[in-house]
């Protein structure tokens, strides 16, 4: 849990610098992330799952929909 707030399931961090440096210079900033493997802990264990998908297609797919919204 983080401030009292619901469970956290999965959290980006690759990213945190990008969101820090818009927040400095005020302005807004997206980030488009297509999920690639999943690394978790189970069973005492470190484990990776990787997602069983086309990249390419997702990336098109993710930049179509950003556009799309930004255009309106």
């Amino acid at each position: 849990k983080f401030n009292n707030g619901p469970l956290i399931d999965y959290m980006e961090m690759e990213q945190a610098p990008f969101y820090q440096t818009c927040q400095l210079a005020e302005v807004a900033c997206v980030s488009l992330v297509i999920g690639s493997d999943r690394t978790q802990v189970k069973n005492g264990k470190i484990t990776t799952e990787y997602f069983n998908h086309d990249l390419k297609t997702r990336k098109i797919e993710a930049l179509s929909i950003a556009l799309e919204v930004f255009s309106d």
